[in-house]
């Protein structure tokens, strides 16, 4: 497959596979947009493993914009699921 634009979403979908590991996409970088995409990926992911701590050290620092939150998201505080 030829990857045209932005291989992010590929990559991330990749993770998801096995053929990326987490720590991969986080090593990665990147612009801010891509940063943002793998460390909602990877949270998403470990929030699915099981690996809540993991998840929040993620939401608290690689999908933060300038604004000190993650874009797109109210100032009220996030609750965490259980």
């Amino acid at each position: 497959m030829k990857v045209t634009q932005d291989p992010s979403y590929l990559n991330r979908l990749l993770m998801y596979k096995g053929v990326f590991t987490p720590e991969d996409l986080l090593r990665a970088g990147g612009d801010p947009l891509t940063r943002a995409t793998y460390g909602y990926a990877v949270g998403s992911w470990y929030l699915l493993q099981g690996r809540r701590d993991e998840a929040r050290r993620l939401s608290r620092g690689w999908w933060r914009g300038r604004s000190g939150r993650p874009s797109g998201t109210s100032p009220r505080k996030r609750t965490w699921p259980g």
